[in-house]
């Protein structure tokens, strides 16, 4: 190809959670990225014809153009994806129907099974909701960096996730920002590729990749 198929944006350094983790070292000290110099971005990208985009952050959601970027990009047929740890884009119903109908899909981000319960919780509620709009959204990809769950908590949600049908990524530990001071202090490492071939043996339906 001429150009790159798949772009990534990080679009804001804004995030409430702070993962110790992060390895964009992002933090509610973060700021949102311009909009004037992003809008410009995708023009760009529309015009190369460019097929996907990865929008991401901080909290991608926190971004006050957050809606609009998505709104564009579907209209240039560009197909928007978001990975999200914050459930309160879900909370207004016109909101969430704008947002599920303008990308091609998001995903969540995990670190015990205590979060994708509230997430199962709100967002099967939300398909409840947004049928009034004859619209069933796209089942979200979970995504779970390695190794920052015990090993028990990470085979709780792969069950919890063959139940639900959600596909899961697993993504690396990157040595990045807060990251690097993360992998310093871990603990003991686990095989995580024996947790999932142990469960798909036990005829677990598990939809999994890595990253």
């Amino acid at each position: 190809a001429t150009y790159p198929e798949l772009i990534d944006i990080k679009i804001t350094d804004y995030c409430p959670f702070a993962c110790s983790y992060c390895y964009m070292g992002s933090s509610n000290k973060g700021e949102p990225g311009n909009k004037d110099y992003i809008n410009s971005l995708l023009y760009t990208l529309a015009d190369y014809e460019i097929f996907e985009v990865a929008l991401g952050g901080g909290e991608p959601t926190t971004h006050p153009e957050f809606i609009r970027f998505l709104a564009f990009c579907k209209q240039h047929g560009i197909t928007a994806n978001f990975t999200t740890k914050s459930m309160d884009w879900m909370g207004s119903i016109g909101n969430a129907h704008t947002i599920l109908t303008s990308c091609g899909s998001f995903a969540y981000s995990v670190r015990n099974v205590s979060e994708l319960e509230k997430f199962i919780i709100i967002f099967e509620k939300l398909k409840l909701d947004l049928k009034q709009f004859n619209f069933c959204p796209k089942t979200p990809n979970i995504h779970i960096v390695e190794y920052i769950t015990p090993e028990y908590q990470l085979r709780e949600i792969l069950k919890l996730c063959a139940v639900h049908h959600y596909p899961i990524v697993l993504l690396g530990l990157k040595t990045t920002g807060r990251g690097e001071q993360y992998q310093k202090k871990q603990e003991k490492k686990y095989d995580w590729v024996s947790v999932v071939n142990k469960l798909i043996q036990a005829g677990e339906y598990i939809r999994f990749g890595i990253d």
